[in-house]
């Protein structure tokens, strides 16, 4: 079975409306614990299938390991939200007791350790001054994403549309398959 054959095809208009989902849920997450730092944690996965069992899975069983390495950094974590089963990908949300900086840098670290993480974006919220905040790479003075194919600037590449999707899923699945085997 190829990785892309099962799943749910979305929309433009449904990635949108995620995005503004998740984007809420945050906000009401740094509402409720404005001293704490938040994580939202997802795949970026190209083309019109986001989420399907196998792509849950593997999701499933790399935060577990984020999971640990947060605990093994002794960093105090719950998770908030488990989107697992969300047609437009798989999402958590976690609230963590540790300054912004210290988190996005394990999640940088969980994130680069190898190749098929590369498919995972997490992101790190803080309020600053009832200001919500994101911890960027380049803040901790770390390069850009670069792209899974040619190893440029991912953004570059992706507003470019430098790739063809069917290119962008057979890395992904490669990645991931991979991983799962």
């Amino acid at each position: 079975m190829k990785l892309f054959d099962q799943g749910i095809p979305v929309d433009i208009m449904t990635v949108l409306n995620g995005r503004d989902k998740r984007a809420n849920f945050q906000e009401k997450l740094l509402q409720l614990y404005p001293n704490q730092t938040i994580i939202g944690a997802k795949l970026n996965i190209a083309g019109p299938i986001k989420n399907n069992s196998r792509i849950s899975q593997f999701f499933q069983t790399q935060m577990a390991v984020f999971e640990s390495l947060l605990a093994e950094n002794a960093l105090t974590f719950e998770r908030k939200g488990d989107w697992s089963d969300a047609v437009t990908g798989p999402e958590y949300f976690y609230v963590v007791d540790q300054d912004p900086l210290t988190v996005k840098k394990l999640a940088v670290k969980f994130e680069e350790a190898f190749p098929a993480r590369r498919l995972f974006d997490i992101d790190v919220h803080y309020l600053e001054n009832n200001q919500e905040r994101a911890v960027s790479r380049t803040e901790l003075g770390l390069a850009r994403r670069k792209c899974l194919i040619c190893g440029r600037d991912a953004k570059t590449c992706g507003r470019a549309r430098r790739h063809q999707v069917a290119e962008l899923e057979q890395r992904t699945a490669e990645l991931i398959n991979n991983t799962l085997s």
